[in-house]
């Protein structure tokens, strides 16, 4: 009983230490800036969190978000917030420490920013968010993420052999886009991806490396999750 209401004690100390954090006034601001370009539509925002009868810029302690020990937003959720906008990528990149960043259901008007592939981002989620352009990760880009996932967009263009062979990616979701080109063989020889979600793109082609590793005829590859399902595609035999 004494080791039960030790443990108790202990939880509710920790809960009260990350309520007690305080965002940095720099990230505080960003916020601010951020909601004043995303919130201006009419019925934008309305879930953005409130400390009583004010809006809320002091995300630390805030239900799913997430801050270091020095006051720095490390886990950055938008999703179901409703905002409405070209995400300024200067005020992002003010949040040095962000490992994670959600923005499924944000109505973007723009690419994603640059900046959600070069920070220490390591899972990176904006699902039906109307993102538009490419890929936006690249060779350099995409070396921190472990989870990408962009489903239900309107994504173009090709994929990268760099994005293929980032080595730290795990899961990876670009379904219901309209991606074309070649399904890049660097998935087949990645030995960290584990999920791989290309279904309902545009893509044409595959390497004929594939034929073997999507059977699971390769023990060197780690994929263990493949839907390559309504494309277009061919084997490549040159």
């Amino acid at each position: 009983m004494e080791q039960s209401s030790v443990g108790i004690k202990w939880q509710l100390q920790g809960y009260a230490e990350e309520a007690s954090l305080s965002l940095l006034q720099a990230q505080q601001s960003a916020l601010s800036q951020l909601y004043q370009s995303c919130c201006v539509t009419q019925g934008a925002c309305a879930n953005w969190p409130r400390a009583g009868s004010e809006t809320n810029f002091n995300f630390c302690g805030v239900t799913n978000q997430r801050c270091d020990a020095q006051g720095c937003l490390v886990g950055l959720n938008f999703t179901g917030m409703n905002l409405t906008c070209a995400l300024p990528s200067a005020q992002l990149s003010t949040f040095t420490a962000l490992e994670s960043l959600s923005l499924s259901g944000v109505a973007l008007t723009n690419q994603l920013p640059e900046f959600a592939s070069t920070a220490a981002v390591q899972s990176l989620t904006a699902n039906a968010s109307q993102v538009t352009g490419s890929v936006p990760v690249g060779a350099s880009g995409a070396q921190s993420l472990v989870q990408l996932t962009l489903g239900g967009n309107n994504l173009r263009g090709s994929l990268s052999q760099g994005l293929a062979q980032a080595t730290n990616l795990k899961q990876l979701n670009l379904s219901n886009n309209l991606l074309l080109g070649s399904v890049p063989s660097g998935f087949v020889t990645n030995g960290n991806l584990n999920i791989l979600d290309l279904g309902r793109n545009s893509f044409r082609s595959l390497d004929v490396v594939w034929t073997g590793r999507v059977s699971g005829q390769a023990a060197t590859s780690g994929l263990e999750y493949v839907d390559l399902s309504f494309n277009n595609l061919q084997v490549l035999t040159y």
